[in-house]
């Protein structure tokens, strides 16, 4: 008989790209149960670029609530998770077809569309798999430990930025108690890096306190500056100039140089 779904380029033993194209039926059942998580991904990716480009398409189209299913459905699989992390969830802002292989604007709009539809049809699934995630432990040894608590991470904070696409006063204390809680600094740069782009009525003064707080250490200053330099606020522009203001920055090095030219532009 023929099978339910081809899985081909297991393990991604083949650098490059097969050109198959299964129905979205095929797709779905494949993301949900190969046993192959190249597999799994690459249908899920597939279906994301499906959902991205019907979007950009008819950008008066709502998303598609299959989809907000299955990626729910994803990061609530505790299996795929500890295999895979929350990266397994990332939806490329781009599309095959050349007709939007530019509108940047129009993939960003399609990606955050998406994830505030995830966000709002599966809030109470994503907050229990954020708190889980939060509390789970690592295993037994030195390296395993950091590399589970890694994708623990990953799949906390993707749930986080799911939930932030909504904007809503009750994600944003949810995000303002990771920033100022987390005992990672990755947790805290999500955490921070969502609230720079949400509405948060406080997210100026978390700015200007996490400014202040990371200028005291060439490290956290860095990554500081890719945070806010990367991020796609409505008043970025005017942020990008506060900080080129502080006496910590400085246009010689090539962090802030980053900053410098997005300012400019």
């Amino acid at each position: 008989d023929r099978p339910a779904f081809l899985s081909l380029n297991r393990g991604y033993s083949f650098y490059g790209k097969v050109v198959y194209r299964p129905s979205e039926d095929e797709l779905y059942l494949q993301a949900a149960k190969d046993a192959d998580i190249v597999g799994r991904f690459t249908a899920f990716n597939a279906l994301a670029g499906h959902e991205m480009l019907r979007l950009l398409e008819d950008p008066g189209a709502v998303v598609s609530s299959r989809f907000a299913d299955l990626c729910a459905g994803l990061l609530a699989d505790d299996a795929l998770m500890e295999e895979a992390g929350g990266q397994f969830l990332t939806i490329f802002p781009a599309v095959d077809d050349e007709r939007f292989a530019h509108r940047y604007r129009a993939l960003h709009d399609a990606k955050k569309k998406i994830l505030a539809a995830v966000g709002a049809r599966h809030a109470d699934t994503l907050l229990a798999v954020y708190r889980h995630a939060a509390v789970l432990r690592g295993g037994d040894g030195y390296l395993e430990d950091e590399a589970r608590a890694i994708r623990r991470r990953q799949r906390k904070n993707t749930c986080l930025a799911i939930l932030a696409a909504r904007d809503a006063p009750e994600i944003h204390r949810l995000l303002a108690g990771q920033f100022r809680e987390a005992a990672a600094a990755t947790d805290r740069l999500a955490a921070f890096g969502l609230i720079l782009e949400s509405s948060a009525p406080e997210r100026l003064d978390i700015l200007a306190e996490f400014c202040a707080a990371s200028a005291k250490n060439p490290v956290a200053w860095e990554s500081f500056l890719a945070v806010v330099a990367g991020s796609d606020c409505d008043d970025i522009v005017e942020i990008l100039r506060r900080i080129e203001s502080s006496p910590a920055f400085s246009v010689e090095q090539a962090g802030e140089q980053a900053v410098g030219g997005r300012a400019v532009q």
